[in-house]
């Protein structure tokens, strides 16, 4: 076949055809580790959707001749990843070579766009809780919101607590309510006894004929 009549074949669909396969593995803080030809190796993937899929268990295809590079993918392959085998930096600046500084820019640039990525999430995670509070009144104490616990680590115990206090509280205020009224009925009681029995004065006047 002639040169001008062959396709390039992309790194992932090599690998993902013609690659060895690892056992699966777990995305970690420091990448994928698979255990490859004996030897437990170390790679990460510089796009950030990589990382929003924590929960899946990743095969790594790979090329035996060529370790620079892997292939991440999970058990229906929807999921592709390009991975690139950690670099190592020398310890001591007189030991750089050629690549090195560039190596290291390319990854202070993707933790700057991954902590990027990660405030923008909190920040619209937390206007959801905050409208969460809003549209439910019930959640809106401290106690709620903040899941305090004891010194136990209970948190259920302390809610449990707070209701029975408000019910308690609630009681007081019925049972107060209740010897007010009770006060007030003696008294208007007692007035009216008052009255009933109270000397008529007019049984000791003197009648006047006109």
């Amino acid at each position: 076949m002639p040169v001008t009549d062959h396709l390039p074949l992309p790194i992932d669909n090599y690998l993902y055809y013609f690659g060895a396969s690892t056992q699966k593995n777990m995305l970690e803080p420091q990448g994928l580790t698979p255990t490859i030809l004996g030897e437990e190796r170390f790679y990460d993937c510089f796009d950030l959707n990589f990382r929003k899929h924590q929960g899946v268990r990743w095969t790594v295809k790979y090329d035996p001749d060529d370790l620079s590079t892997a292939l991440a993918v999970n058990d229906d392959g929807t999921l592709r990843f390009v991975l690139q085998e950690k670099y190592r930096q020398p310890m001591a600046l007189k030991d750089r070579k050629e690549g090195d500084a560039g190596q290291l820019e390319t990854v202070r640039d993707f933790n700057t766009g991954l902590e990027s990525y990660i405030t923008e999430v909190r920040s619209e995670s937390s206007q959801k809780v905050q409208q969460l509070f809003s549209d439910v009144p019930a959640l809106s104490d401290t106690l709620a919101k903040m899941v305090l616990i004891n010194s136990y680590g209970q948190h259920k115990n302390e809610r449990n607590n707070q209701r029975a206090l408000q019910a308690a509280e609630k009681l007081n205020t019925k049972a107060l309510q209740f010897e007010t009224k009770k006060e007030e009925k003696n008294f208007t009681d007692e007035r009216r006894d008052y009255i009933e029995k109270k000397v008529d004065l007019s049984k000791y006047l003197t009648e006047v004929e006109i």
